[in-house]
């Protein structure tokens, strides 16, 4: 009964104390979980928390002269992406790569998530987005609020950040050409 009495006078000026506390606590948790997100996702600016430009990073381990069936080789120096099904080229493509500060990591992937609606980043539109390893993509070449595109004569060329950007019309067919789990072979 006594425990009862004490919280039931509780003054104006301890609730707001209280109250002043939980926000307080709740405003560092917060930065705490969202610069723990920032480094854990994105890194700093030139992709060094995670990967490195000639280290390749092995998330799933294949011998892309055994696999049957589809497989995705990217050659970071020619800036080409090829299509193989049970070992044939089956579609030769001209990408655009990461530039060197933030480049694409080479690497054996399989694609994660897609989404035909993409994404958008610093207010443009990326459609045809395929995921090869947490923020590095396949998409479509970025198009603007106005409608231009990002970049188009830049293909062929590094001028991502980090992402592997396809011609507009390519993009839509490699996505449907490509299912989930695919793997993703990136080298120089």
């Amino acid at each position: 009964m006594k425990i009862k009495k004490i919280f039931k006078h509780k003054s104006k000026k301890s609730k707001f104390l209280n109250l002043k506390t939980f926000l307080i606590c709740l405003t560092v948790m917060l930065a705490f979980f969202f610069i723990s997100f920032q480094i854990f996702f994105r890194g700093n600016q030139n992709n060094s928390y995670a990967y490195s430009p000639n280290k390749p990073l092995i998330m799933y381990n294949f011998n892309p002269k055994t696999i049957r069936g589809k497989y995705l080789e990217v050659n970071l120096t020619t800036q080409r992406l090829y299509q193989y099904e049970n070992q044939v080229v089956v579609k030769e493509r001209i990408i655009s790569s990461g530039t060197p500060k933030l480049f694409t990591p080479q690497g054996k992937f399989r694609i994660g998530r897609k989404n035909p609606l993409g994404t958008a980043y610093t207010g443009d539109k990326i459609p045809w987005v395929m995921q090869i390893h947490k923020d590095i993509l396949f998409h479509q070449l970025p198009v603007r609020k106005d409608g231009s595109l990002v970049d188009q004569d830049k293909l062929g060329q590094q001028a991502s950040h980090g992402c592997i950007r396809v011609n507009i019309v390519e993009a839509k067919e490699l996505y449907d050409w490509t299912p989930k789990g695919t793997p993703v072979w990136i080298h120089k």
